[in-house]
């Protein structure tokens, strides 16, 4: 067989070289378009502010988030660290084609809050809480390409204005403690001197954070009180104006509770003032002839201290005369105001860790321990008011109380031990008008007089608009930081006619005032109102 063998033509190879290399650019040419329309379709970025977002409880607050340039991404997912399997929001294209809901912190207050398709994702959160505060992250997704952002949510709730306690803090010291409350974020809480110098060395701080995530800080330090010009609590958030407090410390005892150790400074200031007191004695004698109880006696600028024992002579004045001279009135400084305190713990440096440094207020436990059910005497309930089984009582109609009554509004128990303790517990404190509970001597009176001790009366009362106090003369205000529901109260007989009387804040175990050592000759009785200006009523427990 014949075989022949053809080869193209010069004509053909052209025609060949020139169709290779236009596949060749054609194909190049796709390659690039499906890069750059990939490129196109994934690649963007996230917009978010660089500042943390501030706002308060109840707002509702946007954090904002989009991305760029502008499209619809397939996935939107806000959710705080840690937390990504349980978003705030999440949003997908089908076949999810919708927002979800997913962390119950957020469950009914969590929307998007912008047009989607448009390339907002912004996040709505309505009804702050302060458990909001912290970190969000806003993560979208659009094919292959992912970005994230990240925000902060401060929020803000301004706590109480810095409370200031003195205690003894043994070996001749005095522990200045100071606390503040109900904050968010954690304040910052500053010691200074009166001329300002910040005070850094010998701090001790707590914190504790309450059921509603709000923030209780505390300060402590022991100073001396000899030379000392005074101290400045200040507290306040960061970039505030801080709130602050100021204490004197050129205090006699009446003005501090102080326990029975013994300290130079303490044995300096008694013996001026047993000297002093020494000389009024004798001033009383050359003019009077005999030895009066005085009214008021001052030596070196100081008030004079009560002491036991300091005079076997002198005696409290028998209970009436109401008008006589000779009857002495019980001022703010027989009275012992105690903040709400903690209790300072044990120091652990240089030493000192010794029972001596422990910080000891009027005992929370030896009081409770001697805790009795007391009952309420009703057979002398005045009309006004109304007793149900012994233990609790009310106003039942306060609106036809036009001050007409001519019993006191309150009622009475008996006090059976020299000492005891009991609990009142205030219905609805926070919309109280008004109460008062503490103890009376056991005297027929003719007509209402104010509830001062004069008249016989140590009692703590509660007026809304002005607070806590004491009916001394002028009033002594009680501070406080919120409304309780539980008041406690301690009776102590420490001899034949002198008493103490002690009221907490039984919900905290706080002390609140003490009426110190007080003479009082006859029967002492509880008694507790509950105002006559609205229907809450006042237990005892």
């Amino acid at each position: 067989m014949l075989k022949v063998l053809c080869t193209p033509s010069g004509q053909d190879l052209k025609v060949n070289r020139y169709n290779q290399m236009s596949s060749r650019w054609l194909c190049l040419v796709l390659v690039v378009l499906h890069i750059e329309g990939t490129k196109a379709s994934v690649s963007f970025s996230i917009r978010v502010p660089g500042e943390k977002i501030i706002t308060s409880p109840g707002d509702t607050v946007t954090l904002p988030c989009s991305v760029t340039p502008t499209f619809h991404p397939d996935e939107v997912r806000w959710y705080r660290p840690d937390k990504y399997a349980i978003p705030i929001i999440f949003f997908k294209k089908p076949p999810i084609e919708k927002e979800v809901a997913a962390d119950p912190q957020y469950k009914g207050r969590a929307s998007l809050g912008g047009a989607l398709e448009e390339g907002n994702a912004s996040l709505k959160v309505e009804n702050v809480t302060v458990a909001d505060t912290g970190e969000y992250i806003c993560y979208v997704q659009h094919d292959s390409w992912y970005e994230k952002g990240h925000i902060l949510i401060e929020v803000r709730v301004l706590g109480s204005s810095p409370l200031i306690s003195l205690t003894d803090g043994g070996n001749g010291q005095v522990n200045v403690t100071c606390i503040s409350e109900g904050w968010s974020p954690q304040p910052t809480l500053t010691w200074t001197n009166r001329k300002g110098i910040e005070i850094r060395k010998g701090l001790h701080e707590m914190h504790s954070i309450d059921d509603e995530g709000l923030m209780t800080v505390s300060c402590w330090l022991l100073v001396s009180p000899l030379g000392s010009e005074g101290y400045i609590c200040s507290v306040g958030l960061s970039d505030q104006e801080k709130t602050e407090s100021r204490v004197a410390l050129n205090l006699s005892r009446d003005q501090t509770y102080v326990d029975t150790q013994t300290g130079a400074w303490k044995d300096a200031v008694i013996a001026v003032l047993v000297l002093g007191l020494l000389g009024v004695s004798l001033l009383y004698i050359y003019k009077k002839g005999l030895i009066k109880w005085p009214k008021s006696l001052k030596t070196n600028g100081r008030n004079e201290i009560e002491r036991e024992g300091e005079n076997e002579n002198l005696k409290s004045p028998e209970f009436p005369p109401e008008d006589t001279e000779e009857t002495p009135g019980i001022s703010p400084r027989d009275v012992i105001v105690l903040p709400p305190v903690i209790t300072a713990p044990k120091m652990e440096d240089k030493g000192t860790n010794t029972e001596a440094d422990v910080i000891h207020m009027p005992e929370w436990d030896y009081v409770k321990e001697r805790k009795e059910t007391l009952s309420l005497i009703s057979d002398k309930v005045p009309p006004s008011l109304k007793v149900v089984k012994g233990k609790t009582v009310s106003c039942p109609q306060p609106e036809r109380i036009h001050g007409h009554d001519k019993a006191f509004p309150h009622v009475l128990c008996k006090l059976d031990k020299d000492s005891l303790y009991w609990e009142v517990v205030i219905k609805k404190p926070a919309e109280k008008q008004s109460w008062y509970v503490g103890v009376c001597s056991d005297i027929k009176r003719t007509n209402i007089v104010p509830l001062t001790p004069m008249n016989g009366f140590w009692v703590l009362q509660y007026e809304k608009g002005t607070g806590l106090f004491v009916n001394t003369e002028p009033p002594c205000l009680v501070p406080t930081t919120k409304p309780f529901e539980k008041l406690g109260v301690f009776f102590s007989r420490k001899d034949k006619d002198t008493y103490t009387l002690s009221f907490y804040n039984a919900d905290k175990g706080w002390p609140l005032c003490s009426f110190k050592c007080f003479k009082e000759r006859g029967t002492l009785l509880g008694l507790l109102s509950p105002g006559v200006r609205d229907t809450h009523p006042l237990a005892i427990c």
